[in-house]
């Protein structure tokens, strides 16, 4: 199952970001295997205001202990965490749609 993690920064993420985006990439690099996709997401000024994380896990437990080694869910970026399932369908990353695929 995939668990997408949609984590909205917090006030102080800008400065909290470029002090723990090292260790975060480096736990990125761990974990990659077990990501869909994932990335900052920004607004229309094109300032980052958001991460949006996807992990591929047994459980959403496991997805949690997967989440909460990031050293940014460590260092509290974000203001709130929401965690849904997903099940991806359709789209170009998925080569069109998976309902018609044998």
């Amino acid at each position: 199952m995939i668990y997408c993690f949609i984590c909205k920064d917090g006030p102080d993420a800008p400065r909290l970001r470029k002090e723990h985006l090292e260790a975060h990439l480096d736990h990125i690099e761990k974990v990659v295997g077990s990501m869909p996709v994932a990335g900052p997401v920004s607004d229309a000024d094109g300032a980052m205001c958001a991460s949006l994380i996807m992990i591929d896990a047994k459980s959403e437990t496991a997805a949690w202990d997967i989440f909460n080694q990031d050293p940014y869910a460590k260092a509290r970026i974000w203001s709130s965490v929401e965690v849904l399932p997903f099940a991806p369908a359709a789209g170009t990353w998925l080569g069109g749609v998976t309902w018609k695929k044998c």
